[in-house]
């Protein structure tokens, strides 16, 4: 898949350009979660915020993970 072969870059690019943002929408995401809570997160992308809400909440279900990343991801299962 297309999106499978640009995830590596889309990532870097993304932190490069909007480091800043993604970091303080991660906090405020992860700022809205309890430890209790289970997560649906749909689209998620290269998992930049599955990463970080992963760490609080008590499941994270993810919806369209690319390949490349659902090993950064697995240690929330």
């Amino acid at each position: 898949m297309f999106w499978d072969k640009v995830a590596k870059l889309y990532d870097f690019s993304e932190t490069l350009y909007n480091g800043k943002v993604n970091l303080k929408l991660c906090k405020e995401v992860e700022d809205m979660i309890d430890t209790g809570d289970d997560v649906l997160e749909c689209a998620c992308g290269t998992g930049m915020l599955s990463r970080h809400i992963g760490q609080k909440c008590n499941r994270l279900i993810l919806g369209k993970l690319y390949s490349i990343y659902s090993s950064k991801c697995k240690k929330f299962n």
